[in-house]
């Protein structure tokens, strides 16, 4: 059985599958998961398009910050899944490096567009860019910054949850040794 030495964070853009692959994963390495927008939003008190809205992008990338700045000194491992920004403040992508075994799911804008087009708990990142045209910049906007995380695993429409988790396992089990 693999055991976790540090914490696993999966990193991506929104509709990645960060978080439906982070419970799966939590079944298999027997570790709680983190979902840092649900803790988040408890914390706060409202819903992440609700916080945007009334305080705006700026203090909700400041409590990431601040939440994973937390994550990082739990002494037990965990699989945390942030939010698709979680990397665009310096101190964040730097907590990611350090302080964990991140792995970037890396899908296709294309992709990621098909999976988010009607989910209205992602909050647009502005207001005049379709859908599309949002993901395809902010994949053109994070995509190095997510390679340079960690680990990558380049992932395919129609790819099974099951190859996925064994191709994680793959890279937790090298890393540890």
């Amino acid at each position: 059985m693999i055991k976790l030495k540090k914490s696993l964070a999966l990193v991506g853009l929104r509709g990645s599958g960060k978080s439906t692959l982070a419970f799966e994963l939590s079944k298999v390495l027997n570790v709680p998961v983190i979902e840092m927008d649900v803790e988040l939003s408890n914390d706060k008190g409202m819903s992440i398009p609700e916080w945007i809205k009334a305080e705006g992008w700026g203090s909700f990338r400041e409590a990431e910050a601040q939440f994973l700045k937390k994550v990082s000194k739990r002494k037990s491992p965990c699989i945390l899944s942030p939010g698709g920004g979680i990397i665009t403040r310096e101190q964040s992508i730097k907590f990611l490096q350090n302080s964990f075994l991140t792995i970037y799911l890396h899908w296709s804008p294309t992709v990621l567009c098909e999976r988010i087009a009607t989910d209205a708990n992602r909050p647009r990142l502005g207001t005049t860019k379709t859908a599309s045209e949002e993901v395809k910049l902010m994949y053109k906007e994070r995509n190095d910054v997510y390679l340079s995380c960690g680990h990558t695993l380049k992932l395919k429409k129609g790819t099974k949850i099951n190859k996925t988790i064994s191709k994680v396992l793959d890279i937790v089990y090298r890393s540890e040794f």
